[in-house]
Order: C-alpha cells, then structure tokens, then sequence
C-alpha cells in the first residue's frame, strides 16, 4: 500500500515550530476562515465565520496540532473535521477529530477518537443526516509507512452525544455519494463493492434492492443495484424505478429476477356495468378500446359490451371487460302508464320494430316493445303499455250534455202539463 498523501503534511507540521494554514469556504450563507499556527508551545486554531452568522472562535492545545480538511452544515451547526496531531511525551500519533458549533459560535459537541493513526476522511450529508467517514492507518514496518486497515462510518447525535457506527475492517480508499447512497470502493476498483444508507445500512454488491422475484406490482417499482445490470436488455444502474406495464426479467450478479408491473387503471373495474359518460384513465401502456386506439381520459358513451386491453413490454397484455348501458329514461320495463311518455336513451332504438330516436314521446294507448342495440351486439328489451284514461276535458263535456238533456226534459215535461191544464180550465 502507498504512503498515504497526508503523511506529507504531517512531516511538514512536524518539522516547523511555527507553521500556519488557511481554509476558506462558503457554508450556511457564512464565509468561513480556519487558520492554524503554533506560538511557542501552544498550538492555536482560529475559526472566523462572516456573512449570515458571525462569531471567532480559537482553539488552543499544548499536545494537539490540528489540520481540519472538512468545513460543512447540517443547516443548523457548523462542522469542522480532520485530525490533529496528539504529543504525549516523545511519542506522537494522529487522532481524527470532530468540533460542532451552533450558529452563534458555542461549542456543542467534540470527538477524539481513542485510536492511534485515525483521520476524519470525509464528511457526506444524507437526508438531513451527516455521516463521518472515519479511515484507521496501521503501520507496515520498521520506517512506520502506513497502510490503510479499516474504514468506520458514523451518526452522531450531537445534543446528546450518542452514536451510531459501521465498520468494514479492509481497505475502501474511496468514498463518493451515488444517487441516495454512499458507494464504498474496494482498492479504487470499480465498481463500488458496497453501499451506504443514511441509516448505515450496508448494500452489498450481489443484492437487489427493491424488487422481490416474481412479484406483481400495481404501482410503480423502485428498485437499487449498486452494479451495472441488464433490465429487459437496458442497462440500469443505482436507482431505477419501472412503471410501464409489462413482464420484465433483471439480469444482475449472476441471477435472474422476473417480476411484473401491472397498469394503474382508473374509471372501471373488470366487469362493471355503468351509465354512458365514464372516464377510463390509464396511466401507462398502449390503450386500446374494442381494438381500436383509446386515448387516456377519453369517455366512454356508446353503450355496449367493451373491451378494454392495455398491452406492455416482455407480451404483456391485460384485458377488462365491462358493459355501458343505454341509460333509458322515461319508462320501467313491464310498467303501465295512462299519460304521453318521452323516452331518452343512448344507443340504437327501434318501438315495435321502427327505428326512433331519443326523445320520442309515445302518446297513443297500445302495447310497445323498446330494444335498443349498442356495441358487440348489445341489446337491451323494454316492454311497456300505454292505457290511456279520458281526460276531465271529456268528463266534463258529458256531464254539460246530460246537464242539458235534463233541463230540456223538465222544460218539455212542464210544458206538456201546462197546455193540459189550460184546457181543462
């Protein structure tokens, strides 16, 4: 194993009894400046932070010498990270270290590790969570190179001090965020040999995350390789989600993963019977209506016995069968009226055999058979019967003409009587 580069920058700090550094950077709105020197026998770090929060802070130390190389936020602390030379006598090591400020300057929070030849390597923010990455040395021989051993990962909580750490205990010189994770890499190899969630959850490289075999998704998949691997002949890699409908087979590590993704399907179930005017949303795949192509979030009026059919990739095809009814208004089958009845309906409509549009209005005394025709030879039969009663009008008019029929007759009658007495006077 190489020396590793900041061997160099601890000879240097060690060969000068006075040195200074600079490192400026821009966090949380605040220019930071971090300077370290060493005056006489103390050695000082100065932390100047301007701009949205501002405040100095100096740290000062007869047996440590610091070297901070990360400066970063969690939105509501700062955090300076590195590691610092530790003198104990005639012997010195390095130790990582962790200092975490508020946004007024108070210290909250410090770390040393108790380890010899340990550095705060990287720092990386995860959903709102900062992880340390903290990289352990071990020396190789007589001339005290350094080889790197181990590599431990970190959450702590800085208010209460509690912490929460992974170790892998072999060398992963390189750390880089991928999509939601950290990807550790074995000896700069790619590709990464594990995975990191913001909880420290380890992925290893021959998993699939996400996805389980032969399963059947209604909605869509996410899924996580941390390796290249073939979809349905497309390469993915990290993250992937899949939400077209279809049969798909996930080619990776070595394995093989079917699994099926079914469309979301909105307006009709399989075998519904509803009123003309349904809106069928579908939200991926090739739509046909009855074979023929059907745009998502059309309605449906024709009545019928459809056929809807979603097809996908890998010879995916689902169909629902359903049926639109005429919506026929007006009358009851088998019902008897004594008044006009206007008939509304969608569809085909023939009154005992003659071909009539909605809206008719039947209004003669008879017996009537409805069949409305819609679509893959639908049919629906409604028999009624009209018996129409006399109206008041006509009532009416014979109870005037039986009115009259009496007058007359008393009129006549009285008239008969008259003349006879007349006479017999």
């Amino acid at each position: 194993m190489k020396i590793m580069a900041f061997i160099l920058a601890i000879m240097a700090l060690a060969s000068h009894d006075v040195s200074a550094t600079s490192n400026t950077d821009t966090v949380l709105g605040s220019d930071i400046t971090v300077e370290t020197e060493r005056q006489g026998d103390t050695n000082v770090m100065r932390i100047r932070v301007r701009g949205e929060h501002q405040f100095d802070v100096t740290v000062e130390s007869q047996t440590r010498r610091y070297t901070p190389s990360h400066i970063t936020t969690d939105g509501e602390h700062f955090v300076l990270a590195g590691f610092a030379i530790q003198t104990d006598g005639d012997t010195r090591r390095y130790v990582a270290f962790i200092h975490v400020y508020d946004t007024e300057g108070k210290a909250v929070y410090t770390w040393y590790t108790e380890e010899n030849h340990q550095e705060v390597r990287g720092v990386f923010l995860l959903h709102d969570t900062l992880i340390f990455q903290v990289d352990e040395h071990v020396e190789m021989d007589e001339r005290r190179t350094l080889s790197l051993q181990a590599t431990h990962f970190m959450i702590i909580d800085f208010a209460t001090g509690a912490m929460r750490s992974t170790s892998f205990n072999e060398a992963l010189p390189h750390v880089e965020r991928c999509d939601t994770l950290l990807c550790l890499y074995y000896y700069d190899t790619y590709p990464p040999r594990y995975g990191l969630d913001a909880e420290l959850n380890v992925l290893t490289a021959d998993a699939v995350y996400g996805i389980t075999p032969h399963a059947t998704y209604t909605r869509e998949v996410e899924g996580f390789v941390l390796n290249p691997g073939l979809l349905n002949d497309e390469l993915v890699h990290g993250a992937f989600s899949v939400a077209y409908p279809g049969h798909y087979e996930l080619h990776y590590a070595g394995k093989i993963l079917p699994f099926t993704v079914e469309p979301i399907i909105e307006g009709i179930e399989a075998g519904d019977v509803v009123a003309p005017g349904v809106m069928v949303v579908v939200m991926e795949g090739y739509v046909r209506l009855n074979g023929q192509p059907f745009t998502s979030g059309e309605t449906i009026e024709a009545p019928g016995h459809h056929e809807l059919t979603v097809e996908g990739l890998g010879g995916y095809k689902k169909t629902l069968n359903f049926t639109v009814t005429s919506n026929l208004k007006g009358i009851y089958d088998g019902n008897r009226y004594d008044t006009p009845q206007t008939l509304t309906f969608n569809g085909t409509g023939f009154l005992n055999g003659r071909l009539v549009e909605s809206g008719v209005v039947v209004d003669e005394q008879g017996h009537y058979t409805l069949e409305i025709f819609g679509v893959n030879d639908y049919r629906e039969t409604h028999a009624f019967d009209i018996e129409m009663q006399e109206s008041n009008t006509n009532r009416e008019m014979i109870i005037l003409e039986v009115g009259l029929f009496a007058v007359g007759t008393v009129l006549i009658a009285g008239g008969v009587w008259w003349s006879w007495r007349k006479k017999t006077c």
